[in-house]
């Protein structure tokens, strides 16, 4: 029995080096370390299940506006492809579901092709669905969206910006205000001032037809519930 076998089996009994409740401040083992790092453990993408049918999604070009059209004949014309779907397919038909500081499982507010409003660079506005990734990639590359642009808003204190309290989202959640940070920033001795950007992540878990189970490479997400209540099947596990 190796490290990490020993860490599980004292998680599973209940026994931590006797000190359950002392997760922080001491080193941790990760008990899928050697797995990850050795290329062993499997995510949803590795399962390989017959019959299945994979999605490539086609994301907004701009920040904020309505689309006008979709332009589909060089996608169709795609061996392989099983359909695209848009807001004309779905709207309506994706149940909204409580946010993530509300006690739910969404961590966004703006149900994925509910309509032809673009609210933010990278949303979902298609789903293209193909007999192999392959083939869903490539279609979905080829979809052509028409959109109507709108003024968008880029930072906090752009015309338009709307901020909401997490208080208000979560009724026993307290917004703490703590110091005085735009004075430490001028009275600092040192300062260091960098931007960084990173893209929309989207979890793509993997789905049966029968909504009875959800194979989801998130870590620690509740995705497959999220999903089930998303797309109206109670009933679906995580696998």
């Amino acid at each position: 029995m190796d490290q990490a076998d020993t860490a599980l089996e004292g998680a599973k009994n209940g026994d931590m080096d006797g000190a359950p409740e002392r997760v922080l401040g001491r080193p941790q083992v990760r008990i899928e370390g050697r797995a990850k790092v050795t290329g062993a453990a499997l995510y949803a993408s590795d399962r390989r299940v017959r019959s299945t049918a994979h999605a490539a999604l086609v994301t907004s070009t701009i920040a904020r506006g309505r689309i006008r059209s979709f332009d589909l004949a060089a996608a169709e014309a795609v061996p392989d492809l099983l359909g695209i779907f848009t807001h004309r397919d779905f709207a309506g038909a994706i149940a909204p579901v409580p946010h993530l500081m509300a006690g739910g499982y969404a961590n966004s507010s703006h149900l994925p092709l509910g309509s032809d409003r673009v609210a933010y660079a990278g949303q979902i506005v298609a789903l293209v669905v193909g007999r192999t990734p392959e083939a869903a990639a490539r279609a979905a590359a080829l979809v052509g969206v028409d959109y109507a642009p709108e003024p968008a808003a880029a930072t906090f204190d752009d015309p338009g910006a709307e901020t909401v309290r997490l208080a208000d989202l979560k009724a026993h959640h307290e917004d703490i205000a703590t110091g005085d940070p735009v004075a430490a920033w001028r009275e600092a001795a040192a300062r260091v001032q960098v931007r960084y950007t990173t893209p929309v992540q989207h979890h793509n878990p993997c789905m049966d037809g029968s909504c009875g189970s959800c194979m989801d490479g998130s870590c620690g997400s509740r995705i497959s519930i999220g999903l089930g209540e998303l797309v109206g099947c109670g009933h679906v596990y995580g696998v």
